[in-house]
This record gives structure tokens, C-alpha cells and sequence, in this order.
């Protein structure tokens, strides 16, 4: 089964009963396989794989911002990710 608006490169191969979903896109040359395995994303890869992957981004300067509070002021101030915070979670289990 194939979502909207999949990319699917020369020569690759989607064996029966992989599910694909909307612009997802298979690399020329590769196979995917797996009777009721969803799989997303440019490469595709099996959902669960996609959405880690996603999660983790949102560990990167620019894409979180973490709010911390000032001490005794009860004022929150925006502040971006330190490194530190991005090594850690890509450290964390997804």
C-alpha cells in the first residue's frame, strides 16, 4: 500500500504487504520488506525508527527552546539548548 505523493528511486523493490507512507521515499536500488511493516520518511524506514529520529531533534538549538526559571524572581526566561543538553538526549533511550 502506497500513501500520497511516494518518491521511489530506479531499480528498488517493495515487497508485498509493506504499507508506505505519504512522501515517503524509497532510495534507487533498495528493498523494503515486511508483510504489514509501516515504514515513512525520506529514506524510508520502519515508522518507529522515523519517529525516535524525530524526537530526537527536538534536542537541537533552534528547534527547542527550554524554559528555566530565574531564581527567586518568578520570572521564566527562554533559553536555547546547550550542547550538554543535546549530547544528552541522544544519550536517552527513545
Amino acid at each position: 500500500m502506497l500513501g500520497g505523493q511516494v518518491g521511489i528511486g530506479e531499480h528498488a523493490r517493495i515487497e508485498e504487504g509493506v504499507m508506505l507512507g505519504g512522501q515517503g521515499g524509497v532510495l534507487p536500488n533498495k528493498v523494503l520488506r515486511g508483510k504489514g511493516v509501516a515504514f515513512w520518511g525520506t529514506p524510508a524506514q520502519p515508522v518507529r525508527q522515523y519517529l525516535k529520529q524525530l524526537a530526537a531533534w527536538r534536542g537541537y538549538p533552534g528547534e527547542k527552546k527550554r524554559k528555566s526559571r530565574e531564581a527567586g524572581t518568578g520570572i521564566y526566561i527562554w533559553r536555547s539548548l546547550s550542547l550538554a543538553d543535546i549530547r544528552g538526549a541522544w544519550a536517552r533511550p527513545a
